[in-house]
This record gives structure tokens, sequence and C-alpha cells, in this order.
């Protein structure tokens, strides 16, 4: 608290006591402090309310940025996966070329085992046709 000496005169000519002064100067101080305070509060509410305004806005922040780590961890699994689809593809086409390859040899070799059928037909109708010619000239043979 400040003390202060006045000392001044009223128009009666009688001097104003210091106590007197005190109180009109410490009435003056409350209103200044007081208008000082009100201020204070003001500024208190206003920063009190950015403060919840940027609370607001750092969570939906926080949230877009959630997304955004789950985007990236979308994307990196997204990634993966086309190199998986593409190693797959690949394989699936070396065995589809592996594949025909087996189907024209199963040709091949059917078409071969069908000319060998037919070959060894031909052949044992022509034994067949030799043996009995062979047998009729036997049978002429023993009769004489």
């Amino acid at each position: 608290m400040i003390r202060v000496e006045v000392s001044g005169s009223s128009s009666s000519g009688r001097s104003i006591p210091n106590h007197a002064a005190e109180n009109i100067i410490n009435g003056i101080n409350r209103q200044i402090l007081g208008a000082e305070v009100e201020q204070y509060k003001m500024e208190n509410r206003d920063l009190m309310r950015q403060n919840i305004e940027l609370t607001m806005q750092n969570h939906e922040l926080m949230e877009h940025s959630e997304v955004h780590m789950e985007l990236a961890v979308v994307r990196v699994k997204h990634e993966e996966l086309n190199r998986k689809y593409k190693s797959l593809n690949e394989k699936r086409n070396e065995d589809q070329a592996k594949l025909r390859e087996n189907k024209e040899e199963t040709v091949r070799l059917t078409k071969e085992k069908e000319d060998q059928q037919a070959y060894f037909k031909r052949e044992k109708e022509g034994l067949e046709k030799e043996i009995r010619e062979l047998k009729a000239q036997l049978d002429c043979c023993v009769i004489l």
C-alpha cells in the first residue's frame, strides 16, 4: 500500500487529514486496479475461448493426421499387394507356358503312340497273313 502525505485545504480553510487523502488514493487505485482486473479477466476469457478453439482444431488435425497415417499404411499395403500380384501373375504365366509345352508334348506323344499302334497293327496283320500263307503251304506239303 502506498502511503502518501497529502496536505490540502478545504474551502473553509481546514486541512484535509492524511487519512482521508489515503482513502481517496486507495479508492482511485481500486478503480484503476478493478479496471485492470476486469481487462485481465476479459483477456483471460478470450484466451480460454481461443484455447478451446485451438484444442478443437488440434483434435481435428490429429484426426486428419491419423487418417493420413492410415492412408500411408494403406498405400504401403497396396504396393506390397501389387508386388505380390505381379509376382503371382508372372508365376501363373510361366505355369501356363509350361502347361502349353506339356500339352504340346502330350499331343505329340499321343500321335506318336497312335502311329506306332497303327504300324504294329499293320505289321501284325502282315505277319498273321504270312503265317496263314505258311500254314496253307505247310498243309499242302503235308497232304502230298
